[in-house]
């Protein structure tokens, strides 16, 4: 019977011993457990504040673009005007463009048949030196 006992006994501090040390690995796991849900917690903050930053970069580049759109969509209406325009008050000559005090040359539009009258003006070079 003491030897029945002395082997429970025996076979028990084994088991105790083995849970014991499954134990330590469960805690030591539940650390490491620990340990990544913080780091994961600090990395989650930091996504986050750099989701804010992207956000409020998109938002300032949005607008940037919305602005510089509205500068080109002046600008192109301004063009359209003085295109109109200088079809209307376009040289017939170079020589009149030399009259107007214009001394460099280079390629204007003129237009021989008149403004609004007859073919488009046409670009052509005028020597202002020459007066041709």
């Amino acid at each position: 019977m003491m030897l029945v006992l002395r082997a429970t006994v025996l076979e028990h501090a084994k088991q105790i011993s083995q849970l014991k040390s499954e134990n330590e690995q469960l805690w030591n796991h539940n650390e490491n457990l620990r340990d990544d849900y913080k780091k994961m917690k600090y990395d989650i903050e930091n996504m986050r504040k750099e989701n804010e930053n992207l956000k409020s970069s998109l938002q300032e580049h949005l607008r940037e673009r919305d602005k510089l759109q509205l500068q080109l969509n002046v600008t192109e209406g301004r063009l359209q005007y003085l295109e109109a325009i200088s079809l209307q008050i376009t040289p017939r000559t170079c020589q009149t463009l030399a009259d107007l005090g214009v001394t460099r040359t280079g390629e204007y539009f003129v237009d021989p048949d008149g403004a609004l009258i007859g073919d488009a003006p046409i670009k052509v070079l005028c020597d202002m030196e020459t007066g041709r």
